[in-house]
């Protein structure tokens, strides 16, 4: 279960572009949480995203 604190990954398209983008959670909301872009180029560095959307980094890197 991702929550507060936790490094999260998001990995899909934006504009038919693949993106990776990692970061911390900071809000939950329930089925979406907003996290901190660890690779913003701007000071808005906040993204919401649904639970669903995003996966445990250690649990990514584990993988291989």
């Amino acid at each position: 279960m991702i929550g507060i604190g936790d490094r999260v990954i998001y990995r899909g398209e934006h504009w038919g572009n693949p993106v990776s983008i990692t970061g911390v959670v900071v809000e939950d909301y329930g089925n979406t949480v907003v996290i901190e872009d660890d690779h913003a180029e701007t000071e808005d560095d906040r993204l919401e995203f649904k639970r669903s959307e995003l996966k445990l980094l250690s649990e990514v890197l584990s993988c291989g």
